[in-house]
């Protein structure tokens, strides 16, 4: 298993919009970093880090596998591609959630196919595909 950290949180980041070399970083210059069992995600922008909550969870290493190769193949990281997985799956349960609750309201209201009329078209659906 492998952990991850995700932390992006609100910190007055002034004194790490210097490089290293003294001089001050373009205002719209973002920074991006994302490490597996560490403390902090941020993304610094005009000197500020972005406030989000952490989110700590382990993963199997198969799944870490697959995520680097992803990674390689695409160029962008981890954290690019963990929260548009997240993205994905949050929409689709929501999407899911929400057909449930509306499946609900139309029992309630008495909107409801009997049943044999369903079996119906899906036998000839089938039959139709099958051509």
């Amino acid at each position: 298993m492998v952990d991850f950290n995700i932390d992006n949180s609100f910190t007055d980041l002034d004194s790490m919009t210097q490089s290293t070399d003294g001089t001050s970083l373009r205002a719209s210059q973002q920074r991006y970093t994302f490490q597996p069992c560490a403390h902090a995600y941020s993304r610094l922008f005009w000197g500020y880090a972005m406030a989000s909550p952490v989110l700590s969870f382990s993963a199997e290493e198969q799944l870490v596998e697959k995520l680097d190769e992803l990674v390689s193949a695409t160029g962008r990281d981890r954290e690019y591609h963990l929260l548009r997985a997240l993205e994905c799956y949050l929409g689709a349960e929501s999407d899911y959630l929400r057909e449930i609750d509306e499946g609900i309201a139309d029992a309630k209201a008495g909107r409801l196919v009997d049943l044999e009329i369903v079996k119906a078209e899906w036998v000839a659906r089938a039959n139709n595909s099958a051509d």
